[in-house]
């Protein structure tokens, strides 16, 4: 079958002509035409999102169509609009291209994806922190925590630090960030250059996969146990509540390790992120919890 050659996305530039191909409305082979709006846009605040954003016409039969490039490379796949209409109406969204090419190799090689972690968080925008520090107004991504068990440890960033840029990629935003990161995987070396009150300096960062989410509906923030968790629960699995949100703080979930969802076992975060992705909003869940003195707990929550 023909094919086309992928492109590099990294070296797309804001104001770049590129084509969208798709079959909207059941029309097949539809091409349109625009320009690169913007580069690692996130859909939402602090996410790991990073699209290109086009203002070639993408409609409903449009997604997972090719975004290309005058040269005819595949510089990204279409995957969303951003309108009150559900059709278009200028604001076109695509997955890079090196994104794509690293999701297909991972699934052929190891038949999962792999993703690369920093570890680090940045600020909630316009919170009052943020606005009362300008930490809006920052070039580059504010460090306002370190996660314990992560490359970020590991190399000793430190919070307050600023990352200005990743390899030869200049970072303006968290997504610039993550946008990159997520060509690579565990185990990848990157090199940061970080502003230390004034100082720049270079990093390198070894990857590693994610040890810590927020799990959906609840929103419990957990991680995966570490050997010193492990013997000091004497238990091999289930993962650590290390974060609550403020409408669960009343039932003394922090600090325990969660051993099941509607009596599901869990061994992992991700296991943990997809059964709570299940659990209905509208009806009875039970979590299985086990505290430091060895004794299993049980909430019903409604």
């Amino acid at each position: 079958l023909p094919y086309l050659a992928f492109g590099d996305s990294d070296n797309l530039r804001v104001g770049e002509w590129v084509l969208a191909v798709g079959n909207p409305y059941n029309f097949t082979s539809t091409v349109t035409a625009g320009i690169v709006s913007a580069k690692a846009r996130a859909l939402m605040k602090n996410s790991d999102q990073s699209f290109i954003q086009t203002d070639a016409a993408v409609n409903p039969g449009n997604s997972g169509g090719a975004l290309v490039n005058t040269n005819g490379d595949l510089i990204g796949i279409n995957t969303a609009i951003s309108s009150q209409t559900g059709s278009y109406v200028g604001y076109s969204f695509a997955v890079p291209s090196n994104i794509a090419k690293k999701v297909i190799d991972d699934i052929m090689e190891y038949g999962n994806v792999l993703k690369g972690y920093i570890g680090i968080n940045p600020p909630k925008l316009n919170s009052p922190y943020a606005l009362k520090n300008g930490l809006n107004e920052i070039e580059g991504v504010y460090i306002a925590k370190v996660r314990e068990d992560s490359g970020a440890a590991d190399a000793e960033l430190q919070e307050g630090d600023v990352i200005k840029q990743v390899d030869e990629i200049k970072v303006q935003r968290f997504a610039d960030l993550t946008g990159y990161v997520s060509s690579k995987r565990p185990g990848d070396i990157i090199n940061l250059v970080i502003d230390r009150d004034g100082t720049l300096m270079t990093v390198p960062i070894t990857l590693k996969e994610r040890q810590a989410l927020v799990v959906p509906v609840m929103g419990l923030e957990v991680k995966n146990l570490n050997e010193d968790d492990k013997k000091r629960f004497k238990t091999k699995r289930g993962v650590l509540i290390v974060g609550v949100p403020e409408t669960y703080r009343g039932y003394g979930l922090d600090g325990k390790v969660l051993l099941s969802v509607d009596d599901e076992i869990i061994n992992n975060i991700q296991e943990a992120k997809i059964l709570f992705g299940q659990i209905s909003k509208y009806g009875k869940t039970s979590i299985t919890m086990l505290n430091e003195k060895g004794e299993r707990e049980r909430l019903i929550f409604q």
